[in-house]
């Protein structure tokens, strides 16, 4: 609590306006630090740590919704919009409306965005990667400014927000210090009001890859000793590519593929951290990355560049990155595997037909491209004369779809699953679970049906009109 907020007396601290006040206005309200302590004893960590940046009045409605979750669900984000009832949303997608409304009439119940922003502004916790040359009073060593009071109701509202801009990177997000958590923001069309804010927890599940254990060996050198290999590399490590929906824990599961990579089977891994999304805020990565060493972003669109610099200068056996989106960062992983490089790295995506449909990420499957068929193919094909196959290798040897947390769908062989599909047949693969019941990891292995017929076609269209435009 004292680093967070790098108050001078834990048992009490006063947070006092800089701003000017009527002198028929209320006595100045206080807040001891005690008293937000005590609502907080019951969280881990990872929640207590974020919600210590939120204005009192926020801070104990989560936390009344919070004790009142019998369902054991955790919480994810926390989900701010103007003129709205906050949110709370847990994991699986459940979400909670709560009472208090950001508005900035302040009414009751309510909380303005400029309070939300002026906390995070005066947190001591947050990146310092922005100027102080905005706040517009002094302040007293230790003393923390709080959010707007009420008592200054009129100057507040609808106020303009630009001053709050160098908090946040260009893609709009915050990083909260020695911590996972980031904080993004939705700007209005004329980029003055931040109308929008999403609280995200982030948290470092130890364990969560211990069923995938055996895949992520695979992408390592690391060999167990024993009498006929003599601890010697048998075969070329392998690339894997996780996908799935955004929330479902993707990027949890990077952090710990880091730390068993670099920790545990002595990797050198490097991480590729866009927005300190893996590593958290701050120079020093947190410990849930392990041994491995991080290579900071400076913005998304330089993703694909420092992919390449990391191979070229720092050696890595395997490099670690989180949400492969454009065409450029396909390509660059493309020329990362080719190098010998093991990589595993994260898309957006439901599953395996959904990538294969998605013109820009394809290629990491290999790509897609249209076929004309012969007369005796045409009839093997019931008579069709056009029809799709994969263009190239894959970039990844291994597809892990993820169902939900501690669930897995397991392409073993990218190659083999994109060729079957497109020649409308069913791929084998695997099916991973945790039952918590048992404490255990099953496994079933059966088979996915092939592209619906309709996919077929859209996909041979979309190519042949592709070729006609680059002609």
């Amino acid at each position: 609590e004292g680093d967070l907020l790098n108050e001078s007396d834990k048992n009490e601290s006063t947070y006092s306006s800089c701003e000017d006040e009527d002198e028929d206005e209320d006595e100045e309200t206080t807040y001891t630090s005690t008293q937000q302590q005590r609502h907080l004893n019951y969280l881990d960590e990872d929640i207590s740590s974020m919600l210590f940046l939120l204005p009192p009045l926020l801070q104990d409605e989560v936390n009344r919704h919070l004790e009142n979750n019998s369902d054991g669900k955790q919480l994810v984000e926390i989900i701010v919009d103007e003129g709205r009832q906050v949110i709370l949303r847990f994991e699986g997608g459940f979400e909670q409306d709560m009472k208090v409304v950001a508005s900035s009439n302040y009414e009751k119940n309510s909380i303005s965005i400029t309070d939300i922003l002026e906390t995070l502004k005066q947190a001591k916790s947050l990146s310092s990667s922005y100027s102080n040359n905005n706040d517009n009073c002094d302040q007293e060593e230790g003393v923390t400014t709080p959010p707007i009071s009420s008592k200054n109701k009129q100057s507040r509202n609808y106020s303009n927000h630009t001053k709050y801009r160098n908090m946040f990177t260009q893609d709009n997000r915050l990083g909260v210090r020695d911590t996972l958590h980031r904080i993004s923001a939705m700007w209005d069309k004329k980029s003055e009001r931040v109308i929008g804010l999403t609280f995200r927890i982030g948290r470092h599940k130890y364990g969560s890859g211990q069923g995938l254990i055996d895949l992520i060996l695979s992408a390592s050198n690391f060999r167990f000793p024993n009498e006929k290999t003599d601890n010697k590399i048998t075969g070329r490590p392998k690339s894997i590519l996780i996908l799935g929906p955004p929330s479902v824990g993707k990027t949890t599961l990077l952090r710990e593929v880091s730390r068993l990579l670099s920790t545990d089977f002595r990797q050198s891994v490097i991480v590729v951290d866009t927005s300190n999304e893996i590593g958290g805020d701050g120079d020093i990565p947190h410990q849930c990355v392990g041994r491995a060493r991080r290579i900071q972003v400076p913005s998304r669109n330089k993703q694909h560049e420092v992919l390449i610099e990391a191979v070229q200068n720092h050696s890595p056996q395997v490099i670690i990155v989180d949400e492969i989106g454009t065409a450029k960062e396909v390509n660059a992983v493309k020329t990362i595997v080719q190098r010998g490089v093991s990589l595993i790295g994260t898309a957006h995506g439901f599953d395996i037909h959904s990538l294969l449909k998605n013109p820009e990420l394809n290629p990491l499957l290999g790509g897609i491209e249209s076929v004309i068929f012969g007369d005796a193919e045409a009839k093997k094909q019931g008579g069709k004369k056009m029809g799709v196959r994969r263009k190239g290798e894959p970039a990844f040897n291994i597809l892990i779809e993820i169902l939900e947390r501690k669930k897995w769908r397991i392409h073993p062989d990218v190659r083999e699953s994109v060729d079957t599909l497109l020649a409308e047949g069913y791929a084998k693969i695997e099916t991973r679970w945790f039952d918590e019941e048992t404490g255990n990891y099953f496994a079933n292995f059966e088979s996915i049906g092939n592209l619906k017929k309709a996919d077929i076609d859209w996909l041979s269209e979309l190519l042949t009109v592709q070729s006609s435009s680059s002609q």
